[in-house]
C-alpha cells in the first residue's frame, strides 16, 4: 500500500489520477490540509455508503468519528515529518455499521497540488484478502511442483470451503465434445457428481453445463423456481442444494475448459467476498488447466511423432532400454525393425511434401495393423520407421515383416493418384546382435541399407560383414562434404555430334571426383550417396555454374560451342529460387540463355503440379532449353508430352544398346519413339552410340544428333578443345 500511495503521489492529478485512482477498487480521497476532502473516486463513496456515511460528507470529521480536528492537526505535523502515517480509526456511526478501519495518509507538495491522499481498508476486508492470498500461494506451489490437476483443484476447493463455511465448492471439467466431468468437489454428494458425470452442456442445464455452453457466469439463486434446472432439480433438492452459482473456467485461446461453482443450502446470492474468491479461484484454475495442457504438450512433443502420432526415437529408446535391462538367459529375443520406404524422395520432391505426409500417414496405418499391441511402433523422421518386437525369434520376425511388405505394396490412392510403394527392412536382434540400444538401431540401419542394396523391396537380418560396407557408405559421405569444400570436383564434356551436319552439336557435362587419396571416382559410385545424404542439390549447381563459366572461357577463346547440357536431378526443383538462381549465373557469366540445356529426367513429370509446370514455362520464357532425358525408361506419356515446354528428348543408352540385337521388336521401339518426339518437333539425341551399325540405323531413321564412344568419351576441358580441332579437320 505504500508503495502504490508513493507511486500516486507523484502524479496528484492528471490522466494517471484520473484512470488509476477512479477505478482502482480501493477507497482514495483527496484532502486539502484542514481536512476538507476535495476528490475521491467512486470506490471511496460505495464504501461510505456501506458504512452508513453520507456521500456527501465534506470533512474527514464527518466521516471518522473518533478523527476529530485536534487529532487532525496533531497529524498535520507528522506528515510534515514523516512520508506517510498509518492510523487505526473507526467508521460508521451505528453499532451495526461500525468498523475497525486502517488508514494511510501521504502528504502531496508540488506545483499542482497540495494537500493528503488518503486511502483506507477495512480489518475485516484484510483477513479475507489474507485468506484469498494464502489461497492463491497454495494453489500456485501445487501447480508448479506438478500435483496432478484433480488434486490441485481438490485442494481450491477445500481451501475456499474452510474461507467460506456456508458454501459447497465444485469444479467441473468440459471436454472437447462438449461434455462435464466432475474433478473436484470434496463436499459435493458422490451421487450428484455420478450423475452429471458426460453430461454435454447445453442452453438449459443447470448453472454449470449453461455456464460452460454460454461461456459467461451464470448466477441461480433458487434452483426450486428457475427454468435453468428444470431438468436436474429433482436431483439436487433433495441433496439441499438450493443455490448454484457458476463461472467458465477459460484459457488463453478463450475455450472453455472447464467451470467453477458455489452451491448453497438456501436460496440465496453470492457475497462481496465470495465474488471476490471466485475471481481470484477462477484465474488459478485457469492457470493450473494451461499448465496441464502445456505439459501436456511438452510430454507429446518430447515423446511423439508429430505428424503420424506414432512414439518418437526417445520413447522407442526408453522402452528399448527397459525391455533390454529385462534380458535373462534363456528368454526370447528383442527385435529391432529398421523400415524405410522405397523411392519415398521422389515421391516429395515431385509431388509436394503436402502428398508425402499424406502418404506416410496411410503408411503409419497399414504398419499398425500389422503389429501386435506389446510391440512398439515408432517414426524417426522422413520415411524412416523403426518396431519393437519384444519375446520374439527369427521365424516369427521374418513372418511379421513379410506380412509388413505385402501390406506396403497394396496400392495408395491420395488425391486421385494411386502409388504403389515398397520398402526396405533391416533387422537386428537382442541379445545376440548386441545388447544396447544405439548399436542395435546402428546394426538394422546397415541391414536395411544392404536390403536397399540388393534391390529394396526386401528385408535382410544383420550380419558382421555388413558393418565394413556402411562404414565405408559413411565414408564417402563425409569425403563428398568435404569435396565441395575443397574443390575436388571436375566437369568432364562428351561431344554431341549432329551427323547432318558433320559439326558439333554441344556437349553434356558430367561430373567427376578426383579425391585426393581414392583417385578417379565414377558418378555411378558416389551421386546415390550425395542423393541419399542431401548433397546432390548442392553438387548439381555446382556443376552448372562451372559449366556456364567454362562455357565464357571457351567462347572468349574463340571456340565456339553451341549448346551445354547440364542434368538437374528431382530435388532441384522442390525450391522456389530455382528459376532466379538459374537466371543470376547466366547474367554473372554473360552466357546467352538458349545456350544453356537442363537434362531432367521422367520422373519428374509424374504428376501436374501447378507449381512445376509454371517453373518449366518460365525456364522456357527465359529461353532456356529443356531435355527429357533418359526418355523412354520411366514414366513416359503423351500428356506429359504435351504441358511440358520441352526441346529435345534424349533416346536411353538401353534401347540404342538393343539395336546391336537387331530384333524386330528392338527396332520397332526405338522407331517408335523417334517418330514420337519428331511428331512433337523435338530434336532428338541417342546416347550411348558405339557401333557403326546403330549410327547408320540411327541415320536411316532420321536421328541425327549423336552422343556415345563412338564420337568421343566425356573429356576434361582442356582435351576437348583437342578433340574439337581434330574433329574440324575430319573430312
Amino acid at each position: 500500500m505504500k508503495t502504490l500511495l508513493n507511486i500516486i503521489s507523484n502524479h496528484p492529478s492528471g490522466t494517471l489520477t484520473g484512470e488509476i485512482l477512479l477505478h482502482l477498487p480501493i477507497p482514495f480521497a483527496f484532502l486539502d490540509w484542514n481536512g476538507k476532502l476535495i476528490w475521491k473516486n467512486d470506490f471511496f463513496s460505495d464504501k461510505l455508503f456501506e458504512f452508513d456515511v453520507s456521500k456527501e460528507a465534506s470533512f474527514i470529521f464527518e466521516i471518522f468519528p473518533t478523527l476529530d480536528r485536534a487529532r487532525w492537526g496533531m497529524l498535520q505535523s507528522s506528515l510534515s515529518e514523516l512520508e506517510t502515517v498509518k492510523i487505526t480509526e473507526r467508521i460508521g456511526d451505528s453499532q451495526k455499521k461500525s468498523h475497525s478501519i486502517e488508514i494511510f495518509l501521504q502528504p502531496i507538495r508540488s506545483e499542482e497540488a497540495s494537500g493528503v491522499l488518503l486511502c483506507f481498508q477495512s480489518l475485516e476486508d484484510q483477513k479475507e484478502l489474507e485468506g484469498i492470498r494464502l489461497l492463491q500461494n497454495e494453489v500456485l506451489e501445487s501447480v508448479a511442483t506438478g500435483k496432478p490437476i484433480s488434486l490441485i483443484m481438490d485442494i481450491l476447493c477445500r481451501r475456499v470451503e474452510s474461507l467460506a463455511t456456508d458454501v459447497l465448492c465444485s469444479v467441473l471439467l468440459v471436454d472437447a465434445g462438449g461434455r462435464l466431468h466432475p474433478c473436484a468437489g470434496p463436499s459435493i454428494p458422490k451421487v450428484f457428481s455420478d450423475a452429471i458425470e458426460n453430461l454435454p452442456i447445453g442452453p438449459k442445464t443447470g448453472s454449470c453445463g449453461t455456464s460452460a455452453y454460454r461461456g459467461e457466469p451464470v448466477e441461480v439463486v433458487d434452483i426450486e423456481t428457475d427454468p435453468l434446472w428444470e431438468d436436474y432439480k429433482d436431483l439436487a433438492l433433495p441433496l439441499n442444494l438450493r443455490a448454484c452459482w457458476s463461472t467458465p473456467i477459460k484459457l488463453r485461446d478463450g475455450r472453455v475448459r472447464g467451470t467453477f461453482a458455489l452451491y448453497y443450502r438456501e436460496p440465496r446470492g453470492a457475497s462481496d467476498f465470495h465474488r471476490k474468491m471466485v475471481a481470484a479461484c477462477v484465474h488459478l484454475c485457469s492457470l493450473a488447466l494451461e499448465h496441464e495442457e502445456n505439459q501436456q504438450q511438452i510430454h507429446q512433443l518430447a515423446f511423439y511423432d508429430s505428424l503420424t502420432g506414432l512414439a518418437n526415437r526417445n520413447l522407442f529408446k526408453d522402452r528399448a532400454n527397459r525391455l533390454i535391462s529385462q534380458i535373462k538367459p534363456g528368454m526370447s529375443s528383442i527385435a529391432f525393425i529398421f523400415l524405410d520406404l522405397d523411392r519415398f524422395k521422389t515421391v516429395n520432391d515431385s509431388l509436394g511434401h503436402n502428398t508425402g505426409d499424406l502418404l506416410l500417414k496411410k503408411i503409419a496405418k497399414r504398419l499398425l495393423l500389422c503389429i501386435k499391441p506389446d510391440d512398439t511402433l515408432a517414426r524417426l523422421g522422413g520415411d524412416e520407421f523403426l518396431i519393437l518386437v519384444p519375446d520374439t525369434n527369427e521365424t516369427g520376425v521374418q513372418t511379421l515383416t513379410e506380412k509388413i511388405l505385402e501390406n506396403i505394396q497394396e496400392n495408395v490412392f491420395l488425391d486421385g493418384n494411386e502409388f504403389q510403394t515398397s520398402a526396405s527392412i533391416g533387422i537386428s536382434m537382442a541379445p545376440n546382435d548386441a545388447t544396447d540400444v544405439e548399436t542395435l538401431l546402428k546394426y538394422a540401419d546397415v541391414a536395411m541399407y544392404r536390403a536397399k542394396a540388393e534391390g529394396r523391396n526386401t528385408f535382410r537380418f544383420y550380419q558382421s560383414e555388413m558393418n565394413e560396407h556402411a562404414t565405408a557408405r559413411l565414408r564417402m559421405e563425409s569425403e563428398l562434404r568435404k569435396a565441395l569444400v575443397q574443390n575436388e570436383f571436375e566437369v568432364y564434356y562428351q561431344p554431341q555430334v549432329d551427323i547432318r551436319k558433320n559439326s558439333i552439336h554441344g556437349v553434356e557435362s558430367l561430373i567427376r571426383w578426383k579425391h585426393p587419396q581414392w583417385g578417379l571416382i565414377s558418378p555411378m559410385n558416389f551421386i546415390p550417396v550425395a542423393e541419399d545424404s542431401g548433397l546432390i542439390g548442392a553438387i548439381d549447381f555446382w556443376v552448372l555454374e562451372n559449366s556456364l563459366k567454362q562455357w565464357r572461357a571457351w567462347n572468349d577463346s574463340g571456340i565456339m560451342i553451341p549448346n551445354v547440357s547440364v542434368n538437374l536431378s528431382v530435388s532441384d526443383f522442390s525450391g522456389s529460387t530455382l528459376i532466379e538462381k538459374i537466371d543470376d549465373l547466366l547474367k554473372k557469366y554473360s552466357v546467352p540463355a538458349g545456350v544453356l540445356t537442363l537434362e531432367i529426367t521422367e520422373s519428374l513429370m509424374m504428376e501436374d503440379k501447378p507449381e512445376l509446370i509454371s517453373t518449366f514455362h518460365h525456364l522456357h520464357k527465359l529461353g532456356v532449353q529443356l531435355s527429357l532425358d533418359d526418355f523412354g525408361t520411366g514414366y513416359s506419356s503423351l500428356t506429359y508430352l504435351q504441358k511440358y515446354p520441352m526441346n529435345e528428348l534424349k533416346l536411353d543408352r538401353s534401347f540404342v544398346n538393343a539395336l546391336s540385337r537387331n530384333t524386330k521388336a528392338d527396332r520397332a521401339l526405338i522407331n517408335a519413339m523417334i517418330q514420337l518426339g519428331t511428331a512433337f518437333e523435338y530434336r532428338i539425341i541417342a546416347e550411348g552410340v558405339e557401333k557403326v551399325e546403330q549410327l547408320e540405323y540411327l541415320w536411316e531413321k532420321s536421328c541425327y544428333i549423336i552422343q556415345g564412344y563412338y564420337f568421343s568419351k566425356p573429356l576434361p576441358a582442356t582435351e576437348l578443345i583437342t578433340w574439337l580441332r581434330d574433329f574440324s579437320t575430319q573430312p
